[in-house]
């Protein structure tokens, strides 16, 4: 008898959606389903969860722009089986000012501001503890935020 086991092994994306946020700002949604090594694969049941951050480069920004600091577990969850990365930007003050133009594609500024590699790992809210399921980037543009 052969067993097969619902083990964590990629994350799934499932489309996007950006809102206004604060003063002036916005707010895009992610979201992403874990799944698992099956053929075809699954979405697992909402798992323990976090994303960790290198270094952010700032090709775009001229002054302002904050790191955002790594976050994880259910303040992502979306739904039991959906997880929502929450890429937000902010402030008057920033330069070039964050703006919040349209809630999907085509969005209006396509300039990256700041980005970073982003790795997220389930099964533990422990950083560098879990099964890497995705390494990818997280990319801020003017009026919306990406997770790839």
């Amino acid at each position: 008898m052969i067993h097969r086991f619902r083990a964590p092994a990629v994350l799934a994306l499932g489309g996007e959606a950006t809102q206004p946020y604060g003063v002036s700002g916005y707010l895009t949604f992610v979201y992403w389903a874990v799944a698992d090594t099956c053929t075809p694969a699954q979405a697992l049941l909402g798992l323990p969860l976090h994303e960790t951050f290198g270094n952010f480069s700032n090709p775009g920004v001229v002054s302002g722009w904050p790191d955002p600091s790594p976050t994880g577990s259910s303040q992502f969850n979306y739904s039991a089986y959906v997880f929502a990365d929450w890429i937000a930007a902010d402030g008057p003050s920033w330069n070039p000012a964050p703006v919040y133009t349209s809630s999907g594609k085509p969005y209006i500024y396509n300039t990256l501001l700041k980005y970073a590699p982003q790795t997220w790992r389930v099964g533990s809210q422990t950083p560098g503890n879990g099964t890497q399921v995705h390494s990818g980037n997280i990319k801020y543009y003017r009026d919306h935020g990406y997770s790839e």
